[in-house]
Order: C-alpha cells, then sequence, then structure tokens
C-alpha cells in the first residue's frame, strides 16, 4: 500500500471516529482512556506517517543544528524562523538527541504530550463534560495539522487555554504570565487576549504579558550576540501565505493581485478592524468572546496558513455553536486534500471556499444570537 493511499485511509477512518463519537452520548467514560485514546492517535500518525517531510520540518532541523553551532538564527529569513527565541531551543534539543531518537519524531511527540494537556484544559474548561474532551481527543485537525504536518501550534494553545482557565478561577497574574508564556513561543495568542484584556482589575499588571517574551529577547542576545532590533524585525515583518484561503482566496480568484505593498496594506487594515472589533466584542461568557474573535479573523482575513485551523477547535467544542461539527468535518477534508499530493486543485479551492462560508454562516449566527 502506498504512502499517499493509508494516509487517505487513515485519515478517513480518523474523520469517521470523529463523527460517530459526535453523534452518540458519552456520560459514564474514563478520562484515563480519552488520554489513552487521544496518545494512541497521535503516536499512530507520528510512526505510521514518519517519513513524511515538508519545508517546515526541514527547516527545524537546520535551525536546531545552527543554534547547536551558536549561530544567530536573526535576521536570516531563508531560515524561516519568524518566532521569538524559544521554539529553537527544542529544535536545538531534538537535533542533540539526534542519535537516541529522530529530531521530527521526537518534537510530534512532545507535542502529543502537550495536546494531551490540552485535552485536560478542554475537560475542565467545559465544566468536566467527558464527552467534549473526547472529541477534542480525536479530533482529526488537531492531529492531522500535529501529528502529520508537524505544527507546533498546540504549544502556543495549551497557554491560551490555560490563560482562559486561570483567569476563570479569578487568578488574574497567572492568567497573564501564562498568556506571556504562549506569546513567547508563538506571537499568535496576542490576537485572541482581548476577552482577558478587558476584564483584568489592575491595568497595571497587562506590562505581565511582556515578561517571558523580554526574557527570552534578552537571554538570546546574551547568549548569541544578536540584537533586539533583529528579532523584533524578524517577528514583525512575518506574513503568511496571502490569498490563500476564504476571502483572500475569492479575491484572488477574481483580481489576481500579489505585490508586497498591497499586502501589507490590507493587513494592516485587517489588524485595525480586528483590534475595533475584539474592542467592541463585548459577552457575558469570556470564551464565547474569543471563539467570536476567531471567527471573525477566519471570516476576513487575507493572509492564512492552514495550522491556524488548529486555534478555534476547543472553543468550537466548549461553545458548540450551530454547524459546528459539519465546520470541523470540512476542515478535515480540506486538510486531507491539501496534504495528499494527488488532491485536485479545483476541488481544494472548492472546499476551501466552502469551509469559509461555513464560518460565515457561524459567524453570523452567534451574532444574532449573543
Amino acid at each position: 500500500m502506498s504512502n499517499h493511499l493509508a494516509f487517505l485511509i487513515v485519515s478517513f477512518v480518523l474523520l469517521l471516529t470523529f463523527i460517530l463519537v459526535s453523534a452518540i452520548k458519552v456520560k459514564k467514560f474514563p478520562l484515563f482512556l480519552v488520554f489513552v485514546i487521544g496518545l494512541l492517535i497521535r503516536l499512530g500518525f507520528t510512526f505510521i506517517f514518519k517519513d513524511s517531510t515538508n519545508f517546515d520540518l526541514e527547516s527545524y532541523k537546520r535551525i536546531g543544528t545552527i543554534v547547536l553551532q551558536g549561530i544567530s538564527v536573526y535576521p536570516n529569513h531563508i531560515l524561516h524562523y519568524p518566532y521569538l527565541p524559544f521554539f529553537l531551543y527544542l529544535e536545538a534539543l531534538a537535533m542533540a538527541i539526534k542519535k537516541i531518537i529522530d529530531p521530527i519524531i521526537f518534537l510530534k511527540i512532545l507535542f502529543s504530550l502537550i495536546d494531551l494537556l490540552n485535552v485536560y484544559l478542554v475537560f475542565l474548561l467545559s465544566k468536566k463534560n467527558i464527552k467534549t474532551s473526547l472529541l477534542y481527543a480525536v479530533n482529526p485537525v488537531s492531529v492531522l495539522i500535529t501529528n502529520f504536518h508537524g505544527q507546533f501550534d498546540v504549544v502556543p494553545l495549551f497557554f491560551l487555554l490555560l490563560g482562559y482557565y486561570l483567569f476563570n478561577k479569578r487568578r488574574q497574574t497567572a492568567s497573564l504570565l501564562a498568556l506571556s508564556f504562549g506569546i513567547m513561543v508563538k506571537t499568535w495568542p496576542v490576537l485572541f487576549i482581548f476577552p482577558i484584556l478587558k476584564r483584568v482589575e489592575k491595568k497595571s499588571w497587562i506590562i505581565l504579558l511582556a515578561f517571558f517574551p523580554v526574557l527570552s529577547i534578552g537571554l538570546y542576545v546574551v547568549l548569541f550576540h544578536s540584537s533586539p532590533q533583529d528579532i523584533l524585525s524578524t517577528v514583525i515583518d512575518y506574513r503568511a501565505l496571502f490569498w490563500s484561503f476564504g476571502l483572500g482566496k475569492l479575491f484572488y480568484l477574481f483580481v489576481s493581485i500579489n505585490r508586497p505593498t498591497i499586502n501589507q496594506f490590507v493587513s494592516w487594515v485587517f489588524l485595525g478592524a480586528f483590534l475595533f472589533f475584539s474592542l467592541k466584542n463585548n459577552r457575558k461568557n469570556i470564551l464565547v468572546e474569543c471563539l467570536r474573535n476567531l471567527l471573525f479573523f477566519y471570516v476576513f482575513t487575507i493572509s492564512f496558513a492552514v495550522q491556524y485551523f488548529v486555534w478555534v477547535i476547543p472553543f468550537l467544542l466548549l461553545i458548540r455553536p450551530r454547524f459546528y461539527i459539519a465546520l470541523i468535518v470540512l476542515i478535515t477534508i480540506f486538510l486531507i486534500l491539501n496534504f495528499s499530493p494527488v488532491g485536485n486543485p479545483s476541488l481544494i479551492t472548492a472546499i476551501n471556499l466552502a469551509v469559509w462560508l461555513l464560518f460565515i454562516k457561524i459567524f453570523t449566527f452567534r451574532s444574532s444570537r449573543d
């Protein structure tokens, strides 16, 4: 059996498992078994497709090697490291122990263990709803993006969820520090912290968000004799793929414009609109508010990468808006076709737009209710 066929079969089996779990009643089910099932699925994908590779996975190894050599990765854009200095240490560790375990397998196992912590946070945030945590454990979106494609978004996602959990427990200082750590890992969480920032009792505490990013930059400057400007410019200048999803894809199909100046201008317009919406979007339920911000992002963004889908999954499962299962199914089909070398471009585009339209449907539905 070819790897391509095996990928299609295993992925659709996982998708059917998710649909089955969503359709049945789950009341009495040991949480331990949820973790076991989630771990086995993630390890299964990791080892079955251990030979799969892509640009990002190769970059993990290149960056890890360079870090071990004591060479700064900033501001070298060829190396593709548009993050604050944290994950590069894990890449270096992976390369340091490569004689014991394959670096990519090591990283994917690490991601899997952290994603199991996400399973537990979903369990807690759902008020210990075992079915919700089981659905997250078997959701194919996180597995495909993490254990097949090798993206590490489940790591900063953990700190975002932890921040919301701690905030709900009235541990605001700890919440802000958790969010700070998540921003250090990957700057994406900064887009979805406004629901917490608006509720912080002492606004001066917000400075804690800078604690771990500043610490990581300072440590890196000392160790690698780099400059803060090189680090920050690399992070700020990073852009995902323009015109590749939803509104951006639709616009590109009709206009076919992809110029750096236009891309940058549209990006700033979107960020301004997103900031305005986030500040005006007020809901009693803080998780609903965060989901609304996420939905706004998916509906209106013009720059995108498939790993961004990881972020919405726990919030969809926690809030359960209408059509949320259908959306996760469509996202999964889009990922399967996108990751498959035999995917039909026209079909991928059609599913791409279908996912976007369903995001719009859910976004407008939530608007009318909340």
